[in-house]
């Protein structure tokens, strides 16, 4: 079944992409989050990937009752398709990720918009909660904010979490844009591709978003596919910006007093990084400034993968 009626309406400012497979469970909560956003302008594009347990029956019922909702339901093709089959019916002047598990708090697309507009950016996430199954609150993760961070995040790790990226149409389809790229970190191969192409990144300065991690997350059963894309991406990222991640690191050491604890762990990942694929003794500049706990905690994500 395909049922996407679009004729005789006006563009919605956003485009939210939201795929589902056997998502029954927080499909629900996941849905109503964005639903009930303040800023209401958008259509929701929901690609039911395949699904064999009660998802689809789920979104019949709220495409009957909202008229933003935008149903897709197919044979099962996969998260890197369904992605980009709801990027292309996208029609916002922004597209919005969202994850069939995930939670979005109800001022996310009013204050992404905004700082988007602000700053003339092409791409913006938020700070995010990383919550359980029953929604009790695992910890906080802090994105970076200026440019000089979200070029060292990259060089380790993704700066957003997926499920909270606002991105623009016109961009996304100026420099042909797709997920794809890799096969399992496809969210960090993007984000390296936008980074090529001169997009300008933000991310709003506050928690808009909780991401649940539960145990079928595709994250979490797929962890050491992601390490070895990841670990690939990151090695191509600093070899290819040599100049750009040394320029980095060498101005956050200027303002190191004034970065926040997440920040310093991410200039050491980052140092270290640069340091055995650039030969540059970077490293030994950042460990000399860094605390106990800092490097400590480095050391810790690096054995998790980042």
């Amino acid at each position: 079944m395909i049922d996407v009626d679009v004729t005789n309406q006006s563009n919605p400012i956003i485009s939210v992409v939201l795929p589902a497979f056997n998502a029954e469970k927080y499909l629900c909560e996941a849905i109503d989050s964005i639903l009930v956003q303040t800023l209401n302008d958008f259509e929701l594009i929901i690609i039911n990937d395949g699904s064999t347990d009660g998802t689809l029956a789920i979104l019949e019922e709220y495409k009957k009752n909202d008229r933003r909702v935008k149903l897709i339901s197919r044979e099962n093709r996969g998260l890197v398709v369904s992605l980009n089959e709801g990027i292309s019916l996208a029609r916002g002047k922004w597209i919005a990720r969202m994850d069939a598990d995930d939670i979005s708090h109800p001022e996310r697309f009013a204050k992404q918009v905004a700082l988007l507009e602000a700053e003339d950016a092409d791409i913006c996430g938020c700070h995010w909660f990383v919550i359980n199954e029953t929604g009790k609150l695992i910890e906080a993760k802090l994105v970076p904010l200026s440019r000089d961070t979200f070029i060292i995040y990259i060089a380790c790790t993704v700066p957003f979490a997926h499920g909270s990226v606002m991105m623009r149409s016109s961009f996304i389809n100026q420099h042909g844009l797709r997920y794809g790229g890799v096969k399992f970190a496809e969210d960090y191969d993007l984000w390296v591709r936008f980074f090529e192409k001169g997009a300008v990144f933000s991310n709003v300065n506050e928690f808009l978003f909780s991401y649940r991690e539960t145990e079928s997350s595709l994250s979490k059963q797929l962890s050491k596919q992601n390490a070895k894309d990841s670990n690939r991406l990151r090695k191509i990222f600093v070899r290819k910006n040599r100049v750009a991640c040394i320029q980095a690191l060498r101005e956050s050491m200027k303002r190191y007093s004034s970065l926040s604890q997440a920040e310093r762990v991410y200039v050491l990942l980052a140092s270290y990084v640069a340091s055995i694929n650039l030969k540059s003794a970077i490293l030994i500049t950042v460990a000399r400034k860094s605390s106990s706990r800092s490097i400590g905690t480095a050391l810790l994500y690096w054995w998790r993968g980042i």
